[in-house]
């Protein structure tokens, strides 16, 4: 006798999973001749809400009203809804319900730079350590394609990490990791399994040494959104490559 609860989803202008709104009412009615179910919450999935001002947020928060009126005019109530995920819940507080889904906030990241909360910090961070140090003179150059030529007397750190482990090539001569708490750039392309960092200005560098490539060291910090977008790819991609290939531990 016992029914299973079901929050139904409505595609208000994300185009990928959900009834259309047209369709709900009578998936509903047809709910209720299923001894097995009930009909408990109804939702949607915001498309744009890292993007306050985009004109389809205010779209699809009234399509999802319009929807929710219906289901209360033909009397079947949900008990819960829910159409906030976390940058909804940070920069749109008419998309909160009795309900939310956050996702990557719990994390303490966020999806873009424009998305932001006082009070929130990133939960993980990613190092490794250098494996090999060397000096190269003025006019060396550094990895496939030899992209990075030394200006200078340059002082390597090679980093065993690579687009094998996460982190992509994209990153190539854009990126910036922290070594003795100061900020060094990534020189050359990314390989498979390893980096190269420019380590001149770090002070004493060795090999063992820790390398912060996405975390605070100090009054430096690496930031997975601000990572992410020279990569040209979203801070929950990069998360995702990293968290799937990486050995993690957790700190209690």
């Amino acid at each position: 006798g016992r029914k299973l609860p079901v929050h139904l989803k409505v595609d208000t202008g994300m185009g990928r999973f959900g009834l259309l709104p047209g369709e709900l009412i009578e998936t509903v009615k047809n709910m209720s001749r299923w001894p097995g179910l009930k009909f408990q919450g109804l939702y949607t999935h915001m498309a744009a809400a890292d993007l306050p001002d985009d004109p389809l947020n205010v779209k699809q928060l009234r399509i999802f009203k319009d929807v929710l009126q219906g289901v209360h005019n033909a009397g079947w109530p949900p008990k819960y809804i829910h159409m906030a995920n976390s940058a909804a819940l940070l920069n749109l507080p008419e998309t909160r319900f009795n309900l939310a889904r956050p996702g990557i906030a719990l994390y303490g990241a966020f999806s873009s730079r424009g998305v932001q909360a006082s009070g929130f910090r990133p939960v993980m961070s990613f190092s490794a350590r250098i494996c090999h140090v060397r000096s190269l003179k003025a006019g060396s150059t550094v990895s496939y394609g030899h992209t990075f030529t030394c200006k200078r007397k340059t002082i390597i750190g090679i980093v065993p990490v690579g687009y094998d482990n996460g982190y992509p090539r994209a990153l190539s001569n854009r990126a910036h990791v922290l070594v003795n708490g100061k900020r060094c750039p990534v020189v050359g392309n990314i390989c498979m399994r390893a980096f190269m960092v420019d380590v001149t200005g770090a002070g004493q560098v060795s090999e063992g040494q820790e390398v912060i490539i996405i975390g605070r060291s100090e009054r430096e910090e690496i930031n997975v959104c601000r990572l992410a977008e020279k990569a040209g790819t979203i801070s929950y991609e990069l998360l995702c490559l990293l968290g799937k290939l990486n050995r993690r531990i957790i700190v209690k």
